[in-house]
Parts: C-alpha cells; sequence; structure tokens
C-alpha cells in the first residue's frame, strides 16, 4: 500500500482530476444500494408519520436500515483503502459519488431521529407489556437510546492507537478498520483532494469529521463554514462523539 500510496501524492490534491467515466460499480453493489434506498424511505415514512402504537414494528424496520446500510458502508470503505483502489484512484469517482448517497442517509435519519422521539418513548413505556424476548427486548431498547446511530456507525468503524468507539455488537456483529501511520497519511490526501471537489458534501462531512477526530487538527474549516446551522452541529457531533 505504502509504495502505491508514494507514487499518487506526487499529484497535489489540487491538481488531482477524476476521470468520471472510469470504473462502474457492479451489478450486486447497485443492488444493495437500490434496496438501502427502499428502506430509507420507508425509515423517513416511519418518522413522518408515526402517531401511536408500541413501536416494535416500526424500530425493527429502523434497524433492518441499520444493519444493511452497514454492510455496504464497511464494502465501500474496505474498498478505498485497498491497494487496487489506490492504484486507480483518479478512476474510482463512481464510488466516492455512491459513498456520498449512502452518507447522506445516515445524515437524514440521525436528524429525523433527534426530531422524532415518540416511537421511541413509547417502545420503552410498553415494553413490559410487550412481551419480546430478552434478546429482542435488549436489542431494540439499546437502538432506541442512541441519539446519533448513523453517525455513532461511520465513527465506530475506524479504530487507531488512541481511538476507539464503542459499537454495540447486540446489534451487529462487525470488524474494524485500524488507521495507522500511512492510512493516516492516505485519509489526509484523500479528504485533501474531496476538498477541492465542489459537490459531494456529505461524504466530505464524514470524511473530514473523521480525520479531525483521529488527528485533532482542525484541517479543513473553510468547509465546515460554508454549513448551515444544522449541519454544522452535525459535523461537530460526529468529532464529539462518546
Amino acid at each position: 500500500m505504502l509504495k502505491s500510496f508514494m507514487k499518487k501524492t506526487r499529484i497535489k490534491p489540487k491538481d488531482f482530476k477524476f476521470c468520471k467515466s472510469g470504473y462502474k460499480l457492479s451489478a450486486e453493489t447497485l443492488k444493495e444500494y437500490k434496496y438501502i434506498k427502499k428502506l430509507f424511505f420507508i425509515t423517513a415514512n416511519i418518522f413522518s408519520s408515526y402517531i401511536k402504537g408500541n413501536g416494535i414494528d416500526e424500530i425493527k424496520d429502523l434497524i433492518l436500515f441499520y444493519e444493511k446500510s452497514d454492510t455496504l458502508l464497511c464494502s465501500l470503505i474496505d474498498e478505498i483503502f485497498t491497494k487496487r483502489f489506490i492504484d486507480s484512484l483518479d478512476r474510482r469517482y463512481a464510488l466516492f459519488v455512491l459513498l456520498d448517497k449512502l452518507l447522506r442517509f445516515f445524515y437524514i435519519f440521525d436528524i429525523q431521529r433527534y426530531k422524532n422521539v415518540n416511537i421511541f418513548n413509547n417502545f420503552s413505556n410498553f415494553k413490559l407489556r410487550n412481551n419480546l424476548s430478552e434478546k429482542d427486548n435488549l436489542k431494540l431498547s439499546t437502538f432506541s437510546s442512541i441519539a446519533m446511530p448513523m453517525g455513532r456507525l461511520f465513527m465506530s468503524y475506524f479504530t487507531s492507537e488512541d481511538y476507539e468507539l464503542f459499537h454495540p455488537i447486540i446489534l451487529k456483529k462487525r470488524s474494524t478498520l485500524f488507521i495507522g501511520d500511512t492510512k493516516m497519511e492516505y485519509l489526509k490526501y484523500v479528504c485533501s483532494i474531496l476538498s477541492y471537489q465542489t459537490d459531494l458534501k456529505y461524504l466530505k462531512m464524514f470524511m473530514f469529521s473523521l480525520y479531525e477526530r483521529l488527528s485533532k487538527k482542525n484541517k479543513f474549516d473553510n468547509f465546515y463554514d460554508k454549513l448551515n446551522t444544522k449541519e454544522k452541529e452535525y459535523y461537530i457531533d460526529l468529532i464529539e462523539i462518546i
């Protein structure tokens, strides 16, 4: 990886150009995204139209979106850090676009979850009467207690020498990606490239906040200053999530 990365970094981020007609995503990846998009609209409907009930079916649907999104997220992130990706970085624009779309879902989901607490309150109020199994009760209760589930899902996938964010395995067992010195420099390089792109706002929001969390450096203030108030709050929450 180091050799490939050093070769690529001869191109300065401001001079980097994506070939937007490069690699195409696999049919399987696109099918997976299409299903997640369908689940996202189901969650949006739940948040916008929920009135009353014990919240069980609704929270199960929210968790399904969470689980399926995690599978695709991990696959895309892992691909970004492979040698074959680094070797063809300029032709991988389509993957960045797809990841941006997925992370837009994450952002909207978390904002809606924060604004619409009735589902989770009702579940908590009625869970003693819901006759759930102990495992299901723990799973739904755990998810209900997370204020920013999708942001945590993203940030907890990464670890470093002095950073590890708790992820409840009752929701989904998963591995993590360790960011050592070389990967950290590569992450910085990718973020710097993204900073010169006019689009991909949600990818920038998540990747920049990750870099700032791991490096403890405020490198992307220009991007932050252009966000609206809600986006700025979310960006800071990503960096400071515990």
